[in-house]
């Protein structure tokens, strides 16, 4: 039985479609790039590397190019009014008010961005708890310990908790642990990768219900 739902944050409770999530990509680009001095394809290339290995831009970063300050890192890339770009969805809000499972957010975002985004969203004060990068010490998904940290805190067993999310990398690693996961994909992109997956969150209930 299900007795806990985790959320991912961006482009999972928000579709992809929206653009936001490029944004933010696109502002991580040009820090990188600053930071250690390559131009903007050079470091394209660099950060699709890094991304791969750590799972974030800053901990490649920090891994590799550090050190780096933090706060003027998210500050760079999560702005004030970032979060203008999105409509609030009612229709989540109803979704999610209709389930009286508690639901918290896992995210590789600091929790100012996320705060700010369910606050838009319309739906900020219907999560039990926000586990932000920082909760985990910078080393988020898909690496074990970001899960395993959550699933001790909630004093859940991986298979009382259903996860989603929109990476494939992060859906896996929650599934190998026997938990519930399932993929986010808007485009029908990940096709191929096996997982059980929703065109959007709008339909969560309904794949835990089959």
């Amino acid at each position: 039985m299900i007795s806990h739902i985790l959320f991912d944050l961006d482009n999972t409770l928000y579709p992809a479609s929206n653009g936001f999530d490029q944004k933010t990509v696109s502002l991580m680009i040009q820090f990188a790039a600053e930071h250690i001095g390559l131009s903007l394809d050079q470091t394209i290339a660099f950060r699709a590397e890094g991304f791969k290995k750590y799972g974030t831009t800053l901990e490649w970063l920090r891994q590799e190019h550090g050190p780096v300050d933090v706060e003027a890192y998210y500050s760079r890339v999560h702005p004030a009014g970032e979060e203008i770009i999105l409509d609030p969805d009612p229709a989540l809000r109803e979704l999610l008010s209709s389930d009286p499972r508690p639901k918290s957010i896992f995210t590789n975002s600091p929790l100012e961005h996320a705060e700010r985004v369910i606050k838009r969203l319309g739906i900020g004060d219907l999560f039990h708890a926000i586990y932000d990068i920082r909760f985990f010490g910078f080393r988020g998904k898909p690496a074990p310990e970001a899960y395993i940290k959550v699933l001790d805190i909630l004093h859940e067993e991986a298979e009382s908790v259903a996860f989603f999310d929109d990476s494939p990398r992060a859906v896996s690693a929650f599934s190998a642990m026997g938990g519930h996961a399932f993929l986010v994909d808007e485009t029908g992109e990940h096709t191929g990768s096996g997982l059980p997956s929703i065109p959007s969150i709008h339909h969560y209930q309904t794949i835990l219900r089959s």
